[in-house]
């Protein structure tokens, strides 16, 4: 099978198209994904529907499977499978974990650049992530106006993705620009910033 790669970016990611990873590929697929990931070190399988079983039988055609030190550890845990790290704000019994609880702190540090599993003697050779829940959108009003002064407020944050109506790139560009001109030093000023 020849690969249907979409470049999402020039050197970074692409998407493969019409690739099911519930049905572990066959060996000529899984060379043609290492030549890709040599190419862009990050592919995208859109829309795959798989259980723990189909993840851990697609992971296992890329090599032998590690089991993270969270798995390890004693006690209860909401996966079954050892081999898939678990990476959710969700408790052993499907809750939503409290904003203190320390399990929670502790995975705060996946937000972050890192590299998965550098604590181990072999490091990783490929990381896989499978998103069974990612929130929606949600559109907030970029401009507010204060409900007693009547004072106009930028509403910004550094997860804005983007502005509806505008070109990605522009919208972008102009948050950016605000987040850095309501960060500045207070001995600076809006005009300095431009």
């Amino acid at each position: 099978m020849t690969l249907d790669l979409h470049p999402i970016h020039a050197e970074l990611a692409a998407e493969v198209a019409g690739l099911d990873a519930g049905r572990p590929p066959d060996a000529a697929t899984v060379q043609e994904m290492w030549r890709a990931i040599a190419r862009y070190p990050v592919l995208v399988l859109r829309d795959q529907h798989l259980d723990d079983e189909r993840l851990k039988a697609f992971a296992a055609c890329f090599g032998p499977l590690e089991i993270g030190r969270a798995a390890v550890q004693p006690g209860r845990r909401r996966l079954k499978i050892p081999e898939i790290g678990d990476i959710s704000n969700l408790d052993e019994d499907g809750r939503i974990r409290a904003r203190d609880d320390r399990r929670r702190l502790d995975s705060l540090g996946n937000r972050l650049w890192h590299t998965d599993a550098s604590y181990m003697p072999v490091p990783v050779v490929l990381g896989m992530l499978y998103a069974v829940a990612v929130p929606p959108p949600s559109p907030q009003r970029l401009v507010r106006r204060h409900p007693e002064s009547g004072r106009k407020t930028l509403y910004l944050s550094a997860h804005a993705s983007h502005i509806e109506g505008w070109p990605v790139p522009e919208g972008r560009l102009l948050l950016r620009d605000l987040r850095r001109a309501t960060t500045l030093d207070r001995g600076s000023t809006l005009e300095e910033a431009a």
